[in-house]
């Protein structure tokens, strides 16, 4: 349980450090995603340096060929360009509370879908705790009163970005499940994969080549290059958790990131929280934690 709740404290990490890295940005609609696609693209390098030192490069190059890999492939593809794309155009269009209080329903879906693929049991302990967890997250959420784009746009993009999110988990797990295919193994197929997609297709479909040459060349990059080195943890943490504890109870541990981000906004960004934020901001995590329990 301990490293499936790391995971959500590094992808806390990664969020606060990426919005600083995004500050001179802000008004850009494809900056989100431009800054994604450099973020997974230095994560998979990161990674791959890893292996390198371990000796291990010429193993995974083997384990791609295998069924479980092609598992990892379709679970890249929907947790990382098309969830995260999702999930920062629905911030675009609707704000970032909102986005965060409806993506954070994404283990309840993958508690569903867990059921019926891996029959894992679903406890009043697990609802309890989630539905804590999600009252708090929604609590800390609705209190914004920033305006909105378009709230049907905005929707369609959370709904598409809690379906492949959730996708993730199962599949990721499914692909660890008999044990052939690593953790670590697993993450370096989803960021390779995730960052061709954004290299290859997503990133000229936006046309979002001189705005990443913009951020390369300033002090983004080096903001950008941190949430990388966070974010990679935290994925390690969590395809490690996904395979141990399972979906229905490392996705719960996932979504405290929403109240971590408090004190690492509070350190970074010096953004000082409210009594309601540290409040609910703790009911999320306690209902995590009862949740994996």
């Amino acid at each position: 349980m301990a490293i499936g709740l790391l995971a959500g404290i590094l992808w806390a990490l990664d969020t606060v450090i990426l919005s600083k890295a995004l500050a001179p940005f802000e008004l850009l609609m494809i900056a989100p995603i431009v800054a994604a696609a450099i973020h997974d693209t230095c994560s998979f390098l990161d990674l791959s340096l890893f292996h390198i030192f371990k000796k291990q490069l010429g193993l995974l190059f083997k384990t791609l060929r295998s069924k479980n890999a092609r598992r990892i492939v379709f679970a890249a593809l929907l947790g990382g360009p098309i969830g995260m794309s999702a999930y920062v155009s629905a911030i675009y269009f609707m704000g970032p509370a909102y986005t965060a209080a409806f993506s954070s329903l994404y283990p309840a879906f993958g508690l569903i879908l867990s059921y019926f693929i891996f029959h894992e049991p679903i406890t009043k302990k697990q609802l309890f705790g989630i539905g804590i967890s999600l009252f708090g997250i929604f609590m800390m959420s609705f209190g914004s009163t920033q305006e909105m784009i378009s709230l049907p746009i905005g929707m369609l993009c959370v709904l598409l970005c809690i379906v492949c999110w959730g996708g993730e988990g199962i599949l990721a797990q499914f692909g660890m499940k008999d044990g052939q295919l690593e953790s670590n193994h697993a993450l370096w197929i989803r960021q390779g994969i995730s960052s061709l997609t954004y290299v290859i297709v997503i990133m000229n479909l936006i046309s979002g080549w001189d705005l990443a040459g913009q951020m390369l060349n300033g002090s983004s990059f080096l903001w950008i290059v941190l949430a990388a080195l966070a974010g990679s943890s935290s994925y390690l943490c969590y395809y490690h958790a996904l395979h141990h504890i399972g979906t229905s109870k490392a996705m719960p541990l996932n979504i405290t990131y929403v109240a971590w981000a408090i004190v690492f906004s509070f350190f970074i960004l010096h953004t000082v929280p409210s009594i309601e934020e540290i409040g609910f901001g703790s009911l999320v995590l306690m209902g995590a934690i009862l949740a994996s329990s």
